[in-house]
Parts: structure tokens; sequence; C-alpha cells
């Protein structure tokens, strides 16, 4: 847990520290469950680059995680939104949530335990910050989700499996939560796989999100998608849906793409990867506090 304003507890031999290399950002995240991927930086890009300008921005991050989504587009964002509501419900995963939060205090992350399938205002909110749950309803511009993607199989289910399988919500129940906090014509922005987007559309579609963009993602030109990001309005306009060139990704080793300046079509996402400056060793220390011992 957090001591101070000014230490962070770390635990070195079930955790790892990563420089994300954006912002001067630092993450936490635990070496045995859900550990950020590839779809987390390509949602929180494709949302940055696509959110319409707005001033006092309010952003959801929900199925928070690490809340590695949210910072990287709080960075992006060219005025660093004035409040991220991250929203996870692990218990284990919440605890570095709030880490992260405290280590990353600039980019103004609340973090907020809670199950996405209740009601907002029954979401439990640390009174410290001055804010309710029913301050949450419809005051949202952005709602960023990167849902488990596949049904939940009862008869092979682990413990790590939440980050995966639909085990505390079902999309519905996502969207529904997404729903509830964006303002009329605010913005979703979701990863999911392709496999499912029939039933994403026509969830949303019942929940009176309409599609405006929708960009494959996928390795290679002769290669089927891996996911998809799409941008949705609520209340928005029927029928104004637009799909974005695809973006590739190559095997992902981003090190041995070409530069972002030669035309090449692993440029973009390597850009993706390369846009900021790592960080010392004396900042990535700063304000740690190193806990020799098992959480």
């Amino acid at each position: 847990m957090v001591m101070d304003d000014l230490s962070i507890n770390f635990y070195p031999k079930t955790e790892t520290l990563e420089d994300l290399g954006r912002g001067g950002l630092r993450l936490i995240q635990p070496r045995n469950k859900f550990r950020f991927g590839q779809d987390s930086v390509v949602l929180a890009y494709f949302a940055a680059i696509n959110t319409t300008a707005s001033k006092n921005l309010k952003v959801a991050d929900l199925c928070a995680g690490s809340g590695v989504i949210g910072l990287l587009y709080a960075a992006r964002c060219r005025q660093v939104p004035v409040l991220t509501v991250a929203v996870e419900h692990d218990p284990e995963m919440f605890s570095v949530l709030e880490r992260n939060a405290c280590l990353n205090a600039r980019y103004n992350i609340l973090p907020v335990h809670a199950n996405l399938a209740e009601d907002v205002e029954s979401w439990q909110v640390d009174q410290k910050h001055k804010v309710t749950p029913g301050d949450f309803k419809h005051s949202f511009q952005v709602v960023l989700v990167n849902p488990p993607y596949s049904h939940i199989n009862k008869n092979k289910f682990i413990e790590n499996d939440m980050a995966r399988h639909e085990i505390t919500g079902d999309l519905h129940a996502y969207l529904k939560a997404a729903v509830n906090l964006l303002r009329p014509l605010g913005q979703l922005f979701i990863c999911f796989r392709p496999e499912r987007l029939d039933e994403l559309l026509l969830a949303a579609a019942n929940l009176s999100l309409r599609a405006t963009l929708i960009r494959p993602v996928q390795a290679f030109p002769d290669s089927k998608p891996k996911v998809f990001l799409a941008k949705f309005r609520w209340q928005g306009r029927a029928n104004s849906l637009k799909w974005q060139p695809t973006l590739y990704t190559g095997d992902g080793h981003v090190k041995s793409y070409p530069t972002t300046d030669d035309g090449g079509i692993f440029s973009e996402f390597a850009s993706i990867y390369t846009g900021g400056s790592c960080l010392k060793s004396e900042e990535m220390q700063q304000n740690i506090k190193v806990i020799d011992a098992l959480i």
C-alpha cells in the first residue's frame, strides 16, 4: 500500500517496475498475474489521436488493471485530462492500480474499486477524493475499455483468467457501464476480437452507441486481424461509420522495424513505441520504497 505522499511500496519479489517510455510514466506490474500487452498500447494510441478536442476532459478507464491505458492515453493527450477515473474489480490488481496512480500523480488518476456489472452509484470511492459515485453519472467525455475477450468456460477457469474471460460481467454490462458514464455524444473507445464484431455492434446499437470508427490490427498483410479498435458515440448519428487503414504490427519486435520516415507498413506501429524518452535510473527509483518481502 501507499505509505505516504512521497513513498510508494514496491515488492520486487512479486512485481516489476517498468519505464513506459513516454511522459515520465512508470508502471508497477505483478509478475504472475495479467500484464499489459500490445492491445493496451494501441488502444491508448487510437483513442488519443481520435478524441474530439474538449476542454476540462474527464475520462473513465474501465477494466483498468494496472492503469496502463488511462496513463498512456493521458500522456498522449494535448492536455492532461482533469480527471481519469480508473475502475478495477480484482483486489490485487486494484492495489497495483492505486500505487501506479500515486506514482504518476500528475496525470490525475482516481482509482475506484468496483464491479462494472453493478450500478455506478454503488461504487466505492475513498472519501478523501471529495467525489461521490453519483458525480460520475453522464459526466465523462471519454470512456476507454479493454474488456475480457472471451466467454467464460467454467470447466477451464483458472485464477488469472479474470482479465481474459467474462467472469464478473459480460459485454452488455461493460457497455451499459460506459453509457451510464458518458455525456450525450460522449466517446467510447474499445479493443475487441474480430470474431465478436457483430455481437459488439448489435449490443452497442441497443444502447444507442453508434460506431463511428473501426480500425483492424494485424501482424502482416496476409495475416488475419488479431483485434480491432473501435470508436462509438453515445446518441450519435446512425450511418456514420468509417473504416481506418489497418495498423500493421509485424512480429512485435519494434527494435527491428524500419524507421518512421521510410514509409514502411510497420512505421506507424514502431512510432507508437519509440516516440518517448527513457528515464534515468535515479528517476525510476524516485519515491519508490522497496519492500524485500512477499505481498
